[in-house]
């Protein structure tokens, strides 16, 4: 990333960051993340990494970073380098010592607030995804293959762990349930104001959802999520909501690995569907990603449409 960083490489970096990664980044910056309920990030933890290497959850709460405020510590720039404590922010070696402190709280919403001007909430993938879409002012954020990635089969339960360790835990993560609670309201208070337009996208993407995720799937092939769109396409409109399929095609052949076969499908499709206006549209859209090709000249003269020069 250092490297990466240093010489200007990329619009965007992500992972599993700590907060002071800006200060390697000439010229402004600003960081986006996801928060999530501490409790179930701790199990979710746990169950990914500590079960798998034999660990109880009981002396995975010893030893894991990420079980004691986990989140306060990061946003502080709090973290591990080579398995020992460091300070991201003064790039320097801590002493062990690097329990949460609330004045670390404090440190975190006065980082938040300066320069984290979107906090997610984890639970609303496609809303979350909506919210960077408009800030960045991006496409159609959606994997066609990989949607749900490291999504477990079964979604995290603390129902099912002896209360005595969930309340462990949540001793263990005060802070952070202090930082949570703090950005779920403020996040709630904002999506509650959205207008009609984001609630009609965020519509569209929810189905859009169903046929590129399936629970528990981290990769979906190629022919199942054609197979998925086709069954969701002619199920909509059997029920008279052709509308629907054109709005879900629009964003599908806006995906850069979506190949010019496909976008010619979506063309047949609106020319059929579709309003004189649409199809211009989609024309367009085809034309900026594959030219004035053998197809779309035949495709628009058959239409009745002029390419432009």
């Amino acid at each position: 990333f250092r490297k990466a960083a240093a010489g200007d490489a990329y619009r965007l970096y992500m992972g599993q960051f700590y907060f002071g990664i800006h200060r390697h980044i000439s010229g402004p910056s600003e960081y986006f993340t996801t928060l999530r309920n501490p409790v179930e990030r701790v199990l979710s933890n746990f169950e990914a990494s500590g079960s798998c290497q034999g660990f109880s959850l009981q002396d995975w709460l010893a030893i894991d970073f990420e079980s004691n405020n986990g989140m306060v510590k990061r946003l502080c720039g709090i973290g591990e380098l080579g398995g020992q404590p460091y300070d991201f922010v003064r790039d320097q070696p801590r002493d062990n010592n690097i329990d949460a402190t609330p004045e670390d709280l404090d440190q975190a919403i006065a980082n938040i607030d300066a320069h984290i001007p979107l906090v997610l909430i984890h639970g609303h993938f496609e809303q979350n995804m909506l919210l960077l879409q408009r800030r960045y002012d991006a496409g159609p954020l959606f994997s066609l293959n990989r949607q749900r990635q490291n999504h477990a089969p079964l979604p995290v339960n603390p129902s099912l762990y002896n209360t005595a360790v969930i309340d462990e835990i949540t001793e263990r993560n005060r802070l952070d349930i202090l930082l949570f609670e703090k950005y779920r309201r403020l996040y709630e208070r904002s999506v509650s104001n959205l207008d009609e337009a984001f609630l009609e996208e965020l519509r569209i993407m929810k189905m859009i959802s169903q046929v590129v995720s399936e629970r528990g799937t981290q990769h979906m092939l190629d022919q199942d999520v054609l197979q998925r769109l086709t069954a969701t396409a002619n199920h909509l409109l059997q029920t008279g909501r052709a509308q629907d399929v054109l709005e879900m095609l629009r964003r599908f052949s806006r995906k850069g690995n979506i190949n010019a076969p496909f976008c010619q499908n979506v063309l047949n499709f609106f020319r059929l569907q579709a309003s004189a206006a649409d199809i211009a549209g989609e024309v367009e859209n085809y034309r900026r990603r594959f030219g004035d090709d053998q197809f779309l000249v035949a495709f628009t003269r058959d239409a009745g449409l002029e390419l432009k020069a």
